[in-house]
């Protein structure tokens, strides 16, 4: 498991004062970035401009519990839940600063693509070596219910996938992206 931290600003808050709900994935892709950050040389950047290769999101699900007000600090913690030969699962959950309480929790499938055409590549062996230590069932199990992972030594394995509602089991099988036709003025 990997934990990311930081402040809410107020370009991530509604004119409730709340986390605006799509700054949660702002924030799993923040966190995913640290992770890459600390594990590969050069980060996602690398990737990008040395290697020609991106990470897209193709697949993405997210319960949200409590809110998390501006100024609060909200914490992600990151697991994989299985890497493929061209995409990786990942589980995040979101914590208030504050108190603690579990925010949201949100699955993502990641596909590496390349930039040039967007076809699907495998996953090189050093980004696969960076994940495999986050690994879902190399965690240990939680230490205490509803806020396990509230302390900094508690781990948090995901719940098993909700097949329900979906025929996209969100693995290797997932459809590269695809290069749209641009808009035109009418």
């Amino acid at each position: 498991m990997f934990t990311y931290e930081r402040r809410l600003r107020f370009e991530d808050a509604d004119v409730g004062q709340v986390l605006f709900y799509p700054r949660y994935f702002a924030l799993c892709y923040e966190a995913l970035e640290a992770l890459l950050a600390e594990e590969i040389a050069g980060g996602y950047p690398s990737l990008l401009r040395e290697r020609g290769l991106a990470f897209p999101t193709v697949h993405a699900s997210s319960d949200f519990e409590h809110p998390i007000v501006w100024g609060d600090s909200a914490r992600v913690e990151l697991a994989v839940e299985r890497i493929g030969d061209t995409s990786v699962s990942f589980y995040f959950e979101i914590y208030r600063g504050s108190d603690g309480i579990r925010a949201a929790s949100i699955r993502q499938t990641h596909v590496l693509c390349t930039i040039a055409n967007f076809a699907k590549a495998n996953l090189p062996e050093d980004l696969r070596g960076a994940l495999s230590p986050h690994l879902a069932e190399a965690a240990a199990p939680p230490t205490d219910g509803e806020h396990a992972g509230a302390d900094a030594g508690d781990t948090i394995p995901p719940p098993p996938a909700d097949d329900a509602g979906f025929g996209f089991d969100g693995h290797d099988d997932a459809p590269a992206m695809t290069v749209a036709e641009p808009l035109t003025a009418p």
